[in-house]
């Protein structure tokens, strides 16, 4: 439930059962990997925004301002992906 409500920080402890134990580090691996995935694209998105206000204080970047403002938009579809995985 923890991780589903986005706590990627949660870890388990490998057991002996080989199996378990196999399970519990891939497990382990996926949310270390989603962390850092979610704070990927977080930066991603502060980047454009920045560069987005930026552009369009300049006429003749419009072009620039709105690419940034399709790759945020790209970046919030990810994360409602995210969510959706998460989720099930």
């Amino acid at each position: 439930n923890r991780v589903s409500a986005g706590d990627l920080t949660v870890r388990l402890e490998p057991r002996d059962d080989a199996e378990l134990g196999v399970l519990t580090q891939a497990f382990n691996r996926m949310t270390v990997q989603l962390a850092s995935n979610r704070d990927l694209l977080e930066r991603i998105a502060t980047d454009s925004e920045a560069l987005a206000r930026a552009n369009t204080a300049h006429p003749g970047h419009a072009t620039l301002a709105r690419r940034a403002a399709d790759d945020r938009a790209a970046v919030e579809a990810c994360h409602d992906v995210d969510r959706l995985r998460l989720s099930r």
